[in-house]
C-alpha cells in the first residue's frame, strides 16, 4: 500500500505491520520503480531477512487510470548476483589482458 503497510508477504507475521518508508519508497510512491542493491541492515525490509550482507531491495509500483495505488516491495539476497557479477569482472579482466 501507499502508507507502507504490508498487505502480503512469504512470511505471515509480517502481514498488517507497516514497512519503514524512506525516500526510495516515496519515489516508488510517485510512480518511478526504484532497485538497488543494500545492506541488509538498511533494507528497511519491516522483518529480518536472511541475507549474508547486501540485499536486492525493488520498489515496484502498480497504477491503474495513471495513478498508483499500491507498491510492491521485493527484497532478496544480493549474494548470487553479486557472485555472477565477480566472475563476470574476472572474465573480462582475462580477455582483455590477454595477448592478441
Amino acid at each position: 500500500m501507499l502508507d507502507g503497510r504490508v498487505l502480503a508477504a512469504d512470511d505471515p507475521s509480517a502481514a498488517g505491520a507497516a514497512a519503514p518508508a524512506d525516500e526510495t519508497f516515496a519515489l516508488a510512491v510517485g510512480g518511478t520503480a526504484q532497485a538497488a542493491i543494500v545492506p541488509a541492515a538498511e533494507a528497511n525490509a519491516g522483518s529480518p531477512i536472511a541475507a549474508d550482507d547486501r540485499l536486492i531491495r525493488e520498489y515496484l509500483p502498480l497504477s491503474t487510470g495513471g495513478q498508483v495505488r499500491a507498491v510492491v516491495g521485493i527484497w532478496r539476497d544480493a549474494a548470487p548476483v553479486l557472485e555472477r557479477l565477480s566472475l563476470v569482472r574476472r572474465d573480462v579482466v582475462v580477455v582483455t589482458s590477454a595477448p592478441p
